[in-house]
């Protein structure tokens, strides 16, 4: 059953993998929203 085991449960990510979903997750998400409609401000964390 070894190519049951290569197969992994979300839960059993490492953090790499984990980093990777929620990045595309994000992706996909900020891909539907229109960024030129939001309002203009100041943010510390982009540059």
């Amino acid at each position: 059953m070894k190519s049951k085991k290569q197969y992994q449960p979300e839960k059993q990510l490492n953090g790499e993998q984990i980093v990777e979903k929620k990045l595309m997750e994000m992706n996909e998400l900020l891909s539907k929203v229109d960024l030129s409609k939001l309002p203009k401000r100041q943010s510390a964390g982009q540059k």
